[in-house]
């Protein structure tokens, strides 16, 4: 299964992007290329990444998750994500990434 990839500017300096279908080997480039184009959008302030329609996350998202993370603490920008499915939430618990991205979860 493929992953759909969207994302649009929110208020301010926020950009959103949104998942549908697995992030895995097969889809990860998409989402790295969509995460690369909102970091290095100007004056953006926060990335938020909506995981609602995420339902599985293999090693290579994790991986890419952490990568976008530090590219974004590096530029002085926030990511989050938000509404993480409960298996794509255990893979972040268990990978230490879940405080770090996440707020207001409603999974």
């Amino acid at each position: 299964m493929g992953a759909d990839l969207g994302g649009w500017m929110g208020g301010g300096r926020t950009v959103h992007l949104a998942v549908s279908g697995d992030i895995d080997m097969d889809t990860v480039d998409g989402l790295a290329a969509l995460l690369r184009e909102a970091l290095a959008g100007e004056d953006v302030a926060e990335v938020v990444l909506d995981l609602a329609g995420a339902g599985f996350c293999d090693a290579t998202g994790i991986r890419e998750l952490a990568t976008a993370y530090s590219r974004a603490s590096a530029s002085g920008i926030r990511l989050r994500v938000t509404n993480v499915r409960p298996l794509v939430r255990r893979s972040l618990v268990i990978t230490g990434l879940y405080g770090l991205l996440v707020t207001g979860d409603r999974g």
